[in-house]
């Protein structure tokens, strides 16, 4: 009994970490981001352009001259690395940027040079890196264990490969590691015991109903009262036979007569 207890209460917290490990979210190990993207992403705009976009502006350069600059504009990430996830972000102004982020393993704060693109892209969180998702192109800051991020862009279509082939990878380890662990050998143990359970119940029952019903009616069968409820069988047969007599037969009344009834 403890061990069937013992099995049951392992096999249903192992069911709710294979749901967990499913494609889906292995895929996205991603859940839906617990806060606003105003609360994830803190934007500092410079503001040089009425309508929010970069601008080129002209400075005083050291030497006396002149040199021409657009002010990057900065995102803050705030809530990096907190668990993998994605979100969209705001509408962002592209051009120059500078991305403030902790480093996830080192938690050291770095200032991150960048060029994105105009538009509102869904950025996802990985342990390793924060990827801006514009479709057709993926802006990806990579963290090594320790050490600055360095940039990466590819294709929108290598990015999704990518996270597929990830996905069919944590599918199949996570298949495997069920299979090793045994548990749907367990939970085929535990339903096949639990219909044999139920099974033998029934047999014990009906074994039970003939023990107690076939005595009961041996003896109401050598009570006096049934036998005189009941009857010999030569008196049910003389019985029937005065019902015969009393009950008239249609084929001896020709057309038109009725048959007479006993009042």
């Amino acid at each position: 009994m403890w061990k069937i207890r013992f099995s049951l209460g392992l096999a249903m917290p192992i069911a709710l970490l294979i749901l967990i490990m499913s494609p889906q979210l292995a895929l996205a190990g991603l859940h839906t981001a617990p806060v606003p993207a105003v609360d994830e992403l803190e934007i500092l705009d410079p503001r040089v352009d009425p309508e929010g976009k970069p601008r080129a502006i002209v400075v005083p350069s050291p030497d006396g001259g002149q040199r021409v600059e657009i002010p990057p504009t900065i995102i803050v990430h705030k809530l990096y690395y907190t668990g993998n996830r994605c979100f969209q972000a705001p509408l962002l102004p592209g051009g120059p940027t500078i991305l403030v982020v902790n480093h996830p393993r080192t938690n050291e704060q770095y200032y991150v040079d960048v060029q994105l693109l105009p538009g509102a892209p869904k950025v996802y969180y990985f342990h390793d890196c924060i990827a801006y998702d514009y479709g057709h192109q993926v802006t990806i800051i990579k963290f090594g264990l320790c050490g600055e991020p360095h940039v990466v862009v590819m294709s929108g279509q290598k990015w999704r490969s990518r996270l597929n082939n990830a996905a069919t990878h944590v599918a199949k380890s996570s298949k495997e590691w069920v299979k090793r662990t045994g548990v749907p050998n367990v939970v085929e143990h535990v339903g096949r015991g639990m219909h044999d359970a139920c099974m033998t119940t029934a047999d014990r029952v009906h074994d039970i109903g003939e023990r107690i019903v076939g005595p009961v009616g041996a003896a109401l069968e050598r009570l006096p009262l049934t036998s005189f409820f009941k009857g010999t069988p030569e008196s049910q047969a003389e019985h029937l036979r005065a019902i015969e007599a009393l009950t008239p037969n249609p084929a001896n009344f020709g057309v038109g007569e009725t048959i007479p009834t006993i009042r």
